[in-house]
């Protein structure tokens, strides 16, 4: 089984998918974990947001297209 959690410190979990700066892969099988970079993040960051301690998106706001 693979799970995949939001994290922006690599440490801590980060409650806001669309602001976290990666995305953890851990293999529950084999015990190992990968670090990629959250796209979503990446270009909100190109559109001007900030991060989520910031601003986060609102009711009704489109989240970024990959």
């Amino acid at each position: 089984m693979i799970l995949a959690f939001a994290t922006t410190n690599k440490k801590t979990l980060c409650d806001k998918v669309g602001f976290c700066k990666y995305i953890m892969i851990y293999d529950v099988n084999t015990k190992k974990t990968e670090y990629i970079k959250n796209p979503i993040y990446e270009k909100a960051i190109k559109h001007g947001y900030k991060d989520c301690r910031e601003h986060a998106l609102g009711t009704g706001e489109i989240l970024l297209r990959f």
